[in-house]
C-alpha cells in the first residue's frame, strides 16, 4: 500500500468547492482532495461513478476533469432522489452550484449499474479508465458493484472505494461494513492511500492486467 502525501502535493479542490458543496458531500478533505489527486495523476477519459447522494462527489470529479480533453463522468445511483430529502432529485448539486459542467455529465438513476452500463459501454468495450464507488456500505453491495462493471473496465483501471473501514468506525457494530475493507484486500493492483492523521477510510487500487484471472479472490 502506498501512501499519497496529499498536503505536501499541495491539492485543495475541497476548500476551492466548500460554498458550493454547501456541506452535501459526504467526503472529508483529506478523501476528496486524494480523489483529484487520482484524477490528475491519470488524467481519465471515461470516468463511471457509482452512489451519487447529493452530487457532491459528483460535482467535485466534474471540477477537476473540466479542462480534460475529451474526459466525460458517468454516474449511476439506484435512488431516483437524495436519500436524506426525497424531495431533491439525486445529483441535484451539479445543475444548482455548478450548471455549466452538466456538458460533461450524464446521470442515471432508479436502478443498478448493470442496468446502464451497455449504454456508457456499448458493444462490451472495455473503456472505462476510472471508477469510483460509493454505494451501500454493507455486504453484499460494493462487491456486486464491483462485478458489474468490471467487464467494462480497462487494463489498468483505476478503481476507487470510500468507506473502507467503516466497520470499525461508524458502524463497528454490523460486521457487513467491511465491504470495503475485504474488496481493498482481495482485488490485485497497486494499491493507494492518503496520508491523515485518522483512519484513511478511503483507497485506489490501479488493477493488475490479470485481473480477470484472479477472479476468484473477490468471489472467495
Amino acid at each position: 500500500m502506498q501512501t499519497i502525501d496529499i498536503e505536501k502535493d499541495g491539492t485543495n479542490k475541497f476548500d476551492e468547492l466548500k460554498d458550493k458543496l454547501d456541506d452535501k458531500m459526504e467526503l472529508t478533505a483529506v478523501q476528496a482532495n486524494f480523489i483529484v489527486y487520482l484524477l490528475k495523476k491519470y488524467n481519465p477519459k471515461k470516468i463511471l461513478e457509482l452512489g451519487v447522494s447529493a452530487g457532491g462527489s459528483s460535482l467535485l470529479i466534474l471540477d477537476t476533469i473540466k479542462d480534460f480533453e475529451d474526459a466525460h463522468l458517468y454516474s449511476i445511483d439506484y435512488l431516483n432522489y437524495w436519500y436524506k430529502d426525497k424531495n431533491k432529485p439525486a445529483g441535484f448539486l451539479v445543475e444548482e452550484k455548478s450548471p455549466e459542467l452538466l456538458n460533461k455529465w450524464t446521470l442515471n438513476t432508479g436502478n443498478f449499474a448493470c442496468e446502464f452500463i451497455d449504454q456508457i459501454c456499448p458493444n462490451n468495450i472495455q473503456d472505462i479508465d476510472f471508477c469510483f464507488i460509493d454505494t451501500m456500505h454493507l455486504r453484499p453491495g460494493e462487491i456486486l458493484d464491483f462485478l458489474m462493471v468490471l467487464p467494462y473496465l480497462k487494463k489498468n483501471a483505476v478503481v476507487v472505494f470510500h468507506d473502507t473501514c467503516l466497520h470499525y468506525c461508524m458502524y463497528s457494530i454490523n460486521p457487513n461494513a467491511d465491504v470495503n475493507c475485504l474488496l481493498m484486500s482481495s482485488i490485485k493492483g497497486q494499491k493507494f492511500q492518503p496520508k491523515c492523521n485518522d483512519i484513511p477510510n478511503i483507497g485506489a487500487i490501479v488493477l493488475d492486467d490479470d485481473i480477470n484471472d484472479n477472479i476468484f479472490d473477490i468471489f472467495n
